[in-house]
């Protein structure tokens, strides 16, 4: 887990390193929580390139994707498009969260498996996330619920679903 905002939620987690460079490989099985005192890129970088070089299964989880790039969807760390990539055969998972789909990494989108939309207040992020989610962008489509969801399998083709809260989601 890479918590770069410094979630409270982590706070007294035993697995919580701070630390500015990355925690090393863990064993099959264990689990670390990274918190860099800084958006370091080139420690983010070297990071996630040993998780790939490491060549064994993986769930990373970026709990910012912001935190790993600047303002352009050029600037992210190569790792990161790597990972997405590559890590996959691997059997690699990453777990990115992101509240903008602008200015983020081409492959952040393309290389979705599964697709968690929430709602959205920006325009031009609500039309992208739409074309992915139900194929057009012609017709917003918001959660009716304030704190509802929708979900696409895209490896699938699988129509979306709306649920009504991240509860009902996970059930």
């Amino acid at each position: 887990i890479l918590d770069s905002k410094g979630d409270p939620l982590f706070n007294h987690d035993p697995r919580l390193t701070e630390s500015e460079a990355p925690p090393p490989m863990l064993a099959p099985g264990d689990s670390v929580v990274w918190r860099p005192p800084d958006d370091n890129l080139e420690a983010y970088d070297a990071w996630l390139n040993a998780i790939l070089k490491s060549r064994r299964p993986a769930i990373v989880f970026i709990d910012e994707l912001s935190s790993i790039g600047k303002t352009t969807g050029s600037s992210y760390v190569p790792g990161y498009a790597r990972l997405l990539k590559q890590g996959r055969a691997l059997k690699q998972c990453v777990i990115t969260l992101t509240q903008e789909a602008a200015y983020i990494p081409r492959q952040a989108l393309g290389q979705l498996d599964h697709l968690v939309r929430m709602r959205l207040l920006d325009e031009y992020d609500a039309k992208k996330l739409d074309r992915l989610t139900h194929g057009t962008d012609k017709v917003r489509r918001e959660p009716l619920r304030p704190h509802g969801l929708w979900y696409k399998r895209l490896a699938r083709g699988d129509a979306a679903q709306e649920f009504p809260d991240w509860r009902s989601f996970l059930e």
